[in-house]
């Protein structure tokens, strides 16, 4: 091994860990890898990658990254490649044939790649020796930065069971570290948890007041630096130009960067920083991930970051080589606002609750008196047992000794909500001391907040989450009858949840989950009638979920995972009409789903799974947007409700309603109960069936918004779905694929995302769709070939990529086919001549190449002279006539690529 780390990477010693991690990774041993920015993560699967016989695949999530390490690795003599979106169809393949030979030893890929079907069966044809997921905090919900796509690493472990994975990140809480290890599913890893401190990073936070003395004092921070480097963050690409132009301004050699740029330029800013040529970059935090620049002197977070991880990470990019750097943070609440709007634009409600108590504890950091690196190394789970650091503001003004403040209440006296709170004091002890005494003002008193407008003080609030408390819950905590929040989450709290609980009738948020918590769940929290935040997850409770619980009207949070809970799903639960996130994955529950939760209109967020759970799946739970109903194997429900009369709102009838407030805007649509359903607005059913069955749903400019809601996936006997220019969002659902009878579908001129679903090509009836003029992303699935009655195809105007499927010349009604004004590129598929009765074809404004089949040229109605291409078989006459050409030719190399993608590819393909 140190003849390797001598010849490939210039080093004669292993950093602290880096020869015991590679140890157990050559031994086969799953490993799990939590060492700061700059420790040499990288090292602990490049080294090995070397070692072993077959491939290392690193999963990565930034493409920038990615060509960074390919790069250096190869300058280091290493064959290493990475496949993504930036690469051409022929650069995708010739990784694809160097991977199947053999001839490399690291491949970098994607999560969001790994996800694909095909491209799993190509790792099938490999010899891989090694898995290394990076960053791999992005896998947890609880993390900073949670990526759907990492929760399916879970099934490329269970295809791979006897190759050995590598998890590594910087940044990542006990409560993350659990979860990595779960979803990964790592047997007995083997764990290297480095310390979190840089003793050489100096932590500060300023207070803003103007724009002209922040800049000041920013201008003041860079010129001490005399032109060394430096990191400037900021939050939005509009602020960020706007700085990086104002030092420009003031003789500073700054550029900016953001996800908005194009590749290149991001790449050449880059360069020109790692070289030193730019000293100061102003950034997102899209810049930084995998910077190993060992001389940056400054880091500036000129507004404060929406998470304590990403802060730590992006801080930790300076002083590598192990002098002394700064890192400033300016600080206003004012910058609060932007962030929040973030957030609130962020996918399911339960990430926004994350996120949003995430920079809670970044304003606490912010707003701390105490030591900043003890706080910082507290939030990682490492014991810090100095007072003062001797290197952060707070502790570098002055070694004090905690000042007495005589309370301004009867010092001697304290009664009421305070007595409680002194006799609760010693059951919660634990690492961290309270301060809850007659010695301090009880204004101060740790995580407290009171209503002082009475005598004494009522306490409206605890939070005490992360502080390492022990011990039980006190049942007294039952008696602070005005109580609104209690949080104790992220402690070691054991033993039940005292039933005295219940008697908080205005408490509005309970926080106990990540504790050690056992005993049921007590059926008086079905008291609280002002309970919106239920959070119990990742204890250790056990018996039934109370179906008390039910009464919760106010409910709209309800975290019960990772515990030991036994028996049914209470069909109780069908009566919180205000829930939105219901989350009881990873237990013991058996039984059937109760329909009764597909009435939930108000449910974004579903996750059932890991359970023994049986039956079949409600249609209407379809609706919900973030789910893991496909991780449950089980069927959907269909005919559940059977009328009994012609004019019952039952069945297809159903299920529009609970879809009208999906589709709510400034149009409000008219399906009620209330009205007689012959007079919905746009739509027609077939009332000779019992019950009624909606054949058209036609709601063209009714200025409709929010997310197509899967649910119309059951209107089985549909025919025509027609909701062009409205102002929907968000993606396609897959389930619109079981609409079997479905002859027309317009979704054009909306604002839909995401990727054409593939399954769209089980509508064999379809006729006509329509999807031009929205933002359509991805490839056309070829999957549409399937579409024999297809007549008529609109998809331009949207941002379409890669090549025309040559099954689009399958369907051989075509009349009118529209891709023009897209991002497709390769060439025009000659199959495209077979569509006889074409009359209308478009394909400018894309990027394609070849040339034109000549059979096109029959389309009366085209734009194929806009396209500036030759006319394909023109050089034709010219070549050898007979078999192919020698071997080793380029014709028959390129014989043996299309072999070998047609041996690749399954049926459907």
């Amino acid at each position: 091994m140190r003849d390797l780390l001598k010849r490939h990477f210039g080093y004669n010693d292993f950093l602290p860990s880096q020869e015991e991690i590679i140890t157990s990774v050559l031994n086969g041993n799953d490993t799990l890898v939590v060492m700061p920015t700059g420790g040499g993560k990288s090292l602990c699967y490049q080294l090995p990658a070397l070692q072993f016989r077959g491939l290392t695949l690193v999963v990565s999530p930034l493409i920038a990254l990615m060509q960074d390490q390919v790069e250096s690795l190869q300058r280091k003599g290493i064959s290493a490649a990475f496949i993504n979106s930036t690469l051409s169809l022929y650069e995708s393949q010739s990784v694809h044939e160097r991977a199947l030979e053999g001839e490399l030893k690291i491949l970098y890929v994607t999560p969001e790649r790994l996800a694909k079907s095909r491209f799993r069966r190509f790792l099938n044809g490999l010899n891989i020796s090694l898995v290394a997921v990076d960053e791999a905090h992005c896998i947890s919900m609880w993390g900073h930065e949670f990526r759907p796509h990492y929760r399916r690493l879970g099934e490329l472990r269970r295809a791979m069971q006897s190759v050995p994975f590598l998890a590594l990140t910087a940044t990542a809480t006990e409560h993350v570290r659990k979860d990595i290890v779960k979803e990964l599913r790592l047997t007995n890893p083997r764990n290297y948890i480095h310390s979190f401190n840089r003793q050489n990073l100096k932590y500060r936070v300023l207070p803003k007041s103007d724009e002209r003395s922040d800049l000041a004092r920013l201008k003041e921070l860079l010129q001490r630096l005399e032109g060394g480097p430096a990191i400037i963050y900021r939050t939005t690409r509009r602020s960020v130009e706007y700085l990086a132009s104002k030092l420009s301004q003031n003789g500073f050699n700054a550029l900016p960067y953001h996800g908005g740029l194009e590749w290149n330029k991001r790449s050449n800013i880059q360069r020109s920083f790692m070289s030193g040529r730019v000293p100061v970059i102003v950034a997102t935090n899209a810049f930084g991930m995998g910077i190993d620049k060992p001389d940056i002197r400054l880091i500036v977070h000129y507004d404060f970051p929406m998470t304590l991880e990403g802060y730590y990470q992006e801080t930790g990019r300076s002083g590598r080589d192990g002098s002394l750097a700064d890192c400033v943070l300016f600080y206003s609440r004012n910058d609060r606002k932007t962030l929040d709007y973030l957030i609130s634009d962020m996918d399911g409600s339960t990430q926004r609750r994350i996120a949003s108590r995430k920079l809670e504890q970044v304003i606490e950091f912010c707003e701390l008196g105490e030591c900043r690196r003890k706080y910082l190394l507290d939030y990682f789970d490492e014991l810090w047992t100095k007072e003062n650091c001797g290197f952060c503001d707070n502790c570098l003004k002055k070694m004090r000794e905690a000042s007495v403040v005589q309370s301004p209440n009867a010092p001697n006296s304290l009664s009421g909500d305070l007595a409680i709170l002194l006799g609760i004091r010693d059951a919660l002890a634990g690492k961290y001391q309270l301060n809850w005494g007659e010695q301090v003002s009880v204004h101060e008193w740790e995580g407290v907040a009171f209503d002082t407008s009475t005598f004494p003080p009522t306490v409206t609030e605890l939070r005490l989450d992360c502080l390492g408390l022990t011990g039980v819950i006190p049942a007294d905590l039952g008696e602070l009858a005005g109580l609104k929040v209690l949080d104790l989450m992220e402690n070691e709290l054991s033993g039940p949840i005292p039933s005295e609980l219940g008697n908080l009738s205005e408490l509005e948020t309970l926080f106990l989950s990540i504790n050690k918590l056992s005993g049921v769940i007590p059926p008086a929290l079905g008291n609280l009638a002002k309970l919106e935040d239920l959070l119990l997850g990742a204890n250790d409770l056990s018996g039934d979920i109370p179906p008390e619980l039910g009464k919760l009207n106010s409910l709209k949070a309800l975290l019960l995972d990772g515990n030991r809970l036994e028996g049914s799903i209470p069909l109780e639960l069908g009566n919180l009409t205000s829930l939105e996130t219901l989350i009881l994955e990873n237990n013991n529950l058996t039984g059937s789903i109760p329909p009764e939760l597909g009435g939930l209109a108000s449910l974004e967020v579903l996750y059932i799974a890991e359970n023994q759970l049986r039956g079949c799946v409600p249609d209407s739970l379809a609706k919900v947007s973030d789910n893991d109903l496909n991780r449950l194997s089980l069927p959907f429900c269909s005919d559940v409700h059977q009328p009994t009369k012609d004019d019952d709102l039952t069945s297809d009838l159903t299920i529009l309603l609970e879809i009208r407030d999906v589709l709510a805007g400034s149009s409000s649509l008219n399906w009620s109960e209330e009205i007689p359903v012959k007079d919905w607005e746009g739509i027609k059913y077939n009332s000779a069936s019992v019950p009624p069955r909606v054949t058209e749903i036609c709601l063209d400019g009714k200025k409709l918004t929010g997310s197509l809601p899967a649910s119309i996936g059951s209107l089985t006997q549909l025919e025509l779905l027609y909701l062009r220019n409205n102002g929907l969002r968000g993606e396609i659902p897959s389930a619109l694929g079981r609409l079997e009878n479905l002859k027309w579908l317009s979704l054009s001129d909306n604002r839909l995302t995401g990727f054409i679903p593939r399954e769209l090509g089980n509508l064999r009836s379809l006729e006509r769709l329509f999807l031009r003029n929205n933002r359509l992303t991805g490839r056309i699935p070829p999957e549409l070939g399937k579409l024999t009655n297809l007549k008529w195809l609109y998809l331009s105007f949207n941002e379409l990529q890669g090549p025309i499927p040559s099954t689009i010349g399958n369907p051989k009604e075509m009349e009118w086919l529209y891709l023009s004004n897209n991002k497709l590129s390769g060439s025009i598929p000659s199959e495209l001549g077979d569509l006889l009765r074409i009359r209308a074809l478009t394909l400018s404004s894309n990027e394609l190449s070849g040339c034109i089949p000549p059979r096109l040229l029959r389309v009366k109605e085209s734009d194929l002279n806009q396209l500036g291409l030759p006319l394909c078989g023109k050089s034709a006459s010219n070549s050898k006539k007979g078999s192919f050409a020698k071997e080793g030719t380029k014709s028959v190399w390129n014989l043996k690529r299309i072999i070998q993608m047609l041996q690749s590819w399954g049926p459907d393909e």
